[in-house]
């Protein structure tokens, strides 16, 4: 009786283990493709994404970038496929970063969490406000 358990337990970790192998694998729905951080903690980051996510998971990335408390952090969205320099790497300040940003161009969206904690996430095509979406794809 208990070689039957056994071998009935072992059967069925083995059948679990077979459908998780022809599970697909989970698809990243965003890729983190620059980032700049100052002396001071304030943040610029570059993020690509796939072309079906919903604007609430765009927000919500954002949202969940770090942020240090009294500091700005930005993050610029890229559709997924789009030549983006990594134009952020090299930068040694938020001016430089923030002008290497509207140098390579093609952002649709922008997130940012401001030094007061205030939080914005704009569609730079319905309503572009020009400290953010300066250079931004339409």
């Amino acid at each position: 009786m208990k070689t039957l358990v056994r071998a009935t337990l072992v059967l069925m970790v083995a059948a679990a283990a077979l459908v998780a192998a022809c599970l697909p694998e989970p698809v990243n729905s965003f890729a983190e493709i620059g980032r700049f951080t100052s002396a001071g903690n304030d943040r610029i980051i570059a993020v690509a994404y796939r072309p079906q996510i919903a604007l609430e998971e765009l927000r919500f990335y954002g949202k969940q970038a770090l942020n240090t408390s009294g500091r700005t952090t930005t993050v610029y969205f890229y559709r997924e496929g789009r030549a983006v320099p990594d134009v952020l790497t090299g930068a040694r300040s938020m001016e430089q970063a923030s002008e290497a940003i509207a140098q390579a161009n093609g952002y649709r969206y922008v997130f940012e969490r401001g030094v007061n904690g205030r939080e914005s996430f704009v569609a730079c095509s319905d309503n572009p406000q020009p400290h953010l979406c300066s250079s931004a794809t339409n």
